[in-house]
């Protein structure tokens, strides 16, 4: 029974939600609530819809417009990057050209240094100064400041920790700046001993023992007052101009450096004099060491050495520094802008980073209006997308219940586990078919239409009618009211054959009389049953074989045994090694064996009382059918027993070597014995010799030859053996 509280369905509940009595059917205000709240819903949904692709519409035009401003603004970056690294290279080149004043010449005077130098940076503004420093033992200071006296100027030494004159390090070389040039602006530097600080001393001590030009971190000169990064780039110079092969000659030849002063924000501005600054904003930014290819930070921030002229302390993200409108140069607060182009530039051992962004002057003539074009658009067909759902909705509500009719009658018929095919009687062919049927005939539910049930089955039926006659009887008792269950045989689209169960149903109709088919494929029941009654028969035949072998074997042994003890024994070991190779056999499916299995085979029972190593087993490959395996086995086991009763095996100290080789005849089998008894005549002919002589001669069709030598027994079989596959090159 019904609960009242538990409605069978909306339809039937009243304004208040409870059941409508009896006769009455649910108010329409229900209905036509229930349909407002679909409307709402469908129309929700397509505006969702239209505003998704318009949000993803304006986002890829956005993202075209970012690539393509990216484009523009690579090629302006890059010439602004290349010209910093060319700036760094002109000055280094500089320091290095002094450093081959000192190659040509033996002594380079205090005047020829500073005629030299100030002609070479005259156009170079970011070279504060080119420096000789001299290597000072504490032993030969006195010399250097006489030679200062002579040019006229008094030589004290200072740490760059403390200006103030101090006295030497007595224990470690001085490293004095004795020639500078500029005079002006660098005077406080003259007398400086590089060495007295731990970061100018580290540079120095990398390029003294590497011989290669070496920058220290950016840092503030003494004779600076401005304070601005500077960076001093150590060139080593060694006596005769010879650089060594080894760091200890290195640092044993050492005469001084060749010392660069840069001043990086004239080196930048150098740099960038000739380019419209309008467009970019151009940024230097110290990295670390760059040693053998990496990058070790030698800082934990990354700091910008100049900037549009301003110093800015700190960035950590320079790949998303963004332009500022009120701001000419890179900020802190501007991390945002995908157009940065960062390049790399290594100097002296160090690495810098040159960091390029836009300006607005760059961006504002390359705007697009496009992508808020296409917001506009986008709103507006969302708005007139979701007026038309709402004024579409009414009339889809027929249209929506034919649809669920339809689907509801094609799951019915389609998800049915076998195939279905609706016969026409008026139509005289197919009018519908499901998805299982089109697969089991190849064809399409189209195909399937155009035929009849003639066209897809075969000329015969298996109750031996034709099918046109069987057709008309299997029609004519459906149509009599009875539910016809027949086997047919069908063709498939391919052209095989397939038998089929086949239930046919007469269903009611208006105008048309139609037969509903429902098709089971039974190919794979019909090949299972062959494959039953096929082993059935197989069995009977092996079954009836091999009891036809054990009695003949029991008989013959019957007739040469002299007690019960030694038929009981002779029997059982024949019938074991028949079973052994069956079992083998049985295995492989009956594919056959190697021939060298059949030998391991046999001398399996002996392993336990006798060394199988005493027998030896040499040939290829060379597998036979397995039906002549049962006659070689007898044949084998016979040999093998005779040989532990009288020969070889029954003596400590026996051996056997069995060796088959493939000849014109086929394939040849030697098996000699020796170690064994003395043997000066053949032994008394008995059932094993008959047997192994029998089983050679008429079941394997070959020979066999016995010799009883006094050194042992020899046999040779000959086989006319056709192998199922072979390999010449194999051996076991």
């Amino acid at each position: 029974m019904q609960s009242p509280l538990k409605p069978e369905n909306n339809d039937r509940l009243s304004e208040s939600g409870w059941p409508p009595p009896p006769g009455r059917r649910a108010p329409p205000v229900w209905n036509e609530a229930r349909e407002r709240v679909r409307a709402f819903l469908l129309v929700g949904l397509a505006v969702l819809l239209g505003l998704s692709l318009t949000a993803a519409s304006y986002l890829t035009l956005q993202q075209n417009e970012m690539l393509r401003l990216r484009h523009d603004f690579k090629s302006l970056a890059e010439e602004r990057i290349g010209s910093v690294e060319k700036a760094m290279s002109h000055y280094l080149q500089r320091v290095l050209a002094t450093h081959a004043l000192f190659d040509a010449s033996e002594f380079v005077t205090r005047s020829e240094f500073e005629r030299f130098v100030t002609t070479l940076i005259e156009r170079s503004p970011g070279v504060r100064a080119i420096e000789w420093i001299p290597r000072v033992p504490p032993s030969e200071l006195e010399t250097y400041r006489d030679r200062a006296r002579r040019d006229g100027f008094e030589l004290r030494i200072k740490s760059v920790l403390d200006p103030s004159p101090a006295g030497p390090r007595e224990t470690e070389d001085l490293y004095p700046v004795f020639y500078i040039a500029p005079q002006a602006s660098n005077e406080a530097a003259f007398g400086l001993d590089l060495g007295s600080d731990p970061i100018r001393l580290e540079a120095l001590k990398r390029a003294r023992d590497t011989g290669e030009p070496a920058a220290t971190i950016p840092l503030d000169l003494v004779q600076d007052e401005e304070k601005a990064k500077s960076v001093l780039i150590f060139v080593p110079y060694y006596e005769g101009g010879w650089r060594g092969d080894d760091v200890a000659s290195r640092r044993q030849h050492l005469a001084g450096f060749v010392l660069g002063v840069f001043r990086m924000p004239d080196l930048l501005a150098d740099a960038t004099a000739n380019l419209d600054r309008n467009n970019a904003n151009v940024a230097l930014l110290f990295e670390g060491d760059l040693l053998a290819g990496t990058l070790q930070e030698t800082t934990d921030r990354k700091e910008t050495i100049y900037a549009r002229n301003r110093r800015v302390r700190h960035i950590e993200h320079v790949e998303n520094v963004k332009t500022d409108k009120n701001d000419t140069g890179p900020t802190s607060a501007a991390l945002a802008s995908p157009l940065t182009r960062v390049g790399k530039v290594a100097m002296g051992g160090r690495l810098w980073t040159v960091v390029c962004t836009p300006t607005q002057q760059f961006l504002s003539p390359r705007e697009s209006v496009l992508p808020l074009a296409a917001l506009i658009v986008g709103l507006v067909l969302t708005a007139l997308g979701a007026g038309f759902a709402y004024t579409t909705l009414r009339g889809a509500k027929v249209r929506d219940e034919l649809k669920q009719s339809e689907q509801r009658y094609r799951t019915l018929v389609d998800h049915a586990p076998e195939g279905v095919l609706l016969l026409s009687t008026h139509k005289g062919g197919f009018v519908d078919a499901n998805e299982n049927a089109c697969r089991m005939f190849g064809r399409t539910r189209e195909e399937l239409i155009d035929c009849s049930l003639e066209d897809i089955s075969t000329e015969f039926q298996p109750n031996g009618l034709p099918t046109t006659a069987a057709i008309t009887q299997a029609i004519e008792s459906t149509l009599a009211g009875n539910t016809s269950v027949l086997m047919w045989d069908f063709v498939h689209s391919a052209g095989n054959q397939f038998p089929c169960e086949v239930r046919l149903v007469r269903l009611p109709a208006s105008q048309d009389i139609l037969i509903r088919g429902s098709i089971t494929d039974i190919s794979e029941r019909v090949r299972s049953e062959e494959r039953q009654a096929l082993m059935m028969r197989e069995l009977d035949h092996r079954v009836k074989n091999n009891l036809a072998t054990v009695l003949s074997l029991t008989e013959q042994s019957a007739m040469d045994a002299s007690s019960a003890g030694e038929l009981r024994e002779t029997l059982a070991g024949r019938i074991r090694a028949l079973a052994r190779l069956h079992g083998n056999l049985a295995q492989r499916q009956w594919t056959g064996m190697d021939l060298s299995e059949v030998f391991e085979l046999t001398f399996a029972p002996y392993n336990k009382g006798h060394d199988i190593d005493r027998v030896e087993m040499t040939g290829p490959a060379y597998m036979i059918p397995a039906d002549t395996c049962s006659a070689l086995c007898m044949v084998v086991h016979e040999l093998a027993t005779n040989a532990v009763k009288y020969g070889a095996l029954s003596q400590p100290g026996g051996t056997i070597e069995i060796e088959w080789r493939l000849g014109a005849d086929g394939v040849e089998i030697d098996w000699l014995e020796s170690g064994g008894p003395m043997l000066n005549e053949a032994p008394k002919t008995g059932y094993g010799t008959r047997l192994t002589t029998g089983l050679v001669e008429h079941e394997l069709h070959g020979r066999i030859e016995r010799e009883y030598a006094p050194s042992g027994f020899r046999c040779r079989i000959v086989v006319p053996l056709r192998p199922l596959g072979s390999d010449a090159s194999a051996s076991v």
